[in-house]
C-alpha cells in the first residue's frame, strides 16, 4: 500500500463513527444541523440559531451548543416570536444544549 494513503485505510469504515460513512438509517430520516456556538455571548447564539432555522428545510432540526448563560432564556424566546419549536433544552454546568425545529410547512 502506498504510504501516502496508509492513514486513510479506514476512511469509509462503517463501524468507525468518525469515518465519514453515512450512518443514517433511512433516506427519509432528516439530518440534524449542529451549531457549536461556544464562546459567543448574547444575542449571537439566538441570531445564529434563527438564521440556521430560517435557511433549513421545513421540519428540519437544529441543535445548538453554547455557553452563554442567557441562551436558556433567549433561544426559547426567539423560537416563540419566530414560530419555531423548542424540542429540548438542557444545561450541563455552563453548557446549554438546545434542540430546535422548524415547523413542517
Amino acid at each position: 500500500m502506498n504510504s501516502r494513503f496508509a492513514d486513510c485505510s479506514n476512511d469509509m469504515d462503517e463501524s468507525n463513527p468518525k469515518s465519514g460513512y453515512n450512518t443514517r438509517m433511512s433516506v427519509d430520516e432528516p439530518e440534524i444541523e449542529v451549531l457549536d456556538l461556544l464562546g459567543l455571548k448574547c444575542p449571537l447564539p439566538a441570531l445564529y440559531a434563527r438564521r440556521a432555522l430560517e435557511r433549513a428545510l421545513p421540519g428540519a432540526t437544529v441543535a445548538v451548543i453554547c455557553d452563554d448563560p442567557l441562551a436558556a432564556v433567549d433561544l426559547p424566546h426567539m423560537c416563540r416570536t419566530e414560530g419555531f419549536a423548542v424540542v429540548s433544552i438542557t444545561k450541563d454546568g455552563a453548557t446549554v444544549r438546545a434542540v430546535l425545529q422548524r415547523p413542517a410547512a
